[in-house]
Order: structure tokens, then C-alpha cells, then sequence
């Protein structure tokens, strides 16, 4: 398919599977109807294969952060780093989950909250629509 500027709204895959448009947009267009993806003939597999994530980064005069949701089917990933531009310093941790434990994540990247909860720890985004 040819690159080309998204239409919307619409879905991403049609019934089949297959990428209704390629190209790119301004914003979201496209609903993320991942439910349609067809890896495997056995549907509960196919959130195996499915990888998810929401990321942030924030830049101010001194100091880089980043801040991870991470949901890739068989294994939830959580992570903030900061790094401290003066001194080079940079710090990081890192949740590794099985099965993506506490783990959520929107259907779509416009609007809802991606959090974990768990082990005593919270990370949470939340971007309300337009």
C-alpha cells in the first residue's frame, strides 16, 4: 500500500485482519480494533502476539524523565528513568510482570487511562478526549 494521509474516521484492520489504510495522520484516526487481528487459528493465542505500550518523556533545562507502560501479550513491562543533564547521572527501575499482571492499557492513544498497579508500586496516565 502506498503512504499516503490517513482518512477517518475508520477502523484499522478489516474483518480479516488486514491494514484497512497505510499512510499517516496529524492525530489518531484510526480506531485500534486489535480484536480483528488474525495470527492464530486458535483466537485465545492471539493476545499472545499482540504488543501494546503507552509511552511519556518530559525534557525540562535539567533533567531528561520517561515513563513506560508496556503490555507485549505473555509479559507486562514498567518502567521510569531519569537522567540529570549537569552530571550525566541516570537512574532507572524497572517492573517486569508476568502475563502483564495489573497491567492496562486503552484501546486507543486519544483518550483513557494506561496504568499498573501492583506490588505496592502505581504508574498512571491518563488523557482525557478532545
Amino acid at each position: 500500500m502506498e503512504q499516503q494521509l490517513l482518512k477517518g474516521p475508520g477502523k484499522l484492520l478489516d474483518a480479516l485482519g488486514n491494514l484497512n489504510q497505510a499512510g499517516w495522520a496529524h492525530h489518531q484516526v484510526l480506531d485500534c480494533n486489535l480484536e480483528d487481528s488474525h495470527f492464530y487459528k486458535l483466537k485465545f493465542m492471539q493476545g499472545m502476539r499482540i504488543k501494546v505500550w503507552d509511552y511519556y518523556a518530559i525534557t525540562t533545562p535539567t533533567h531528561f524523565f520517561s515513563f513506560t507502560v508496556s503490555d507485549i501479550g505473555y509479559l507486562g513491562m514498567v518502567f521510569a528513568y531519569v537522567i540529570e543533564f549537569a552530571t550525566g547521572k541516570y537512574e532507572e527501575q524497572t517492573l517486569t510482570i508476568p502475563f502483564a499482571a495489573g497491567v492496562k492499557i486503552p484501546r486507543n492513544s486519544n483518550e483513557g487511562e494506561s496504568i499498573y498497579i501492583g506490588g505496592g508500586k502505581t504508574l498512571r496516565f491518563n488523557v482525557e478526549g478532545e
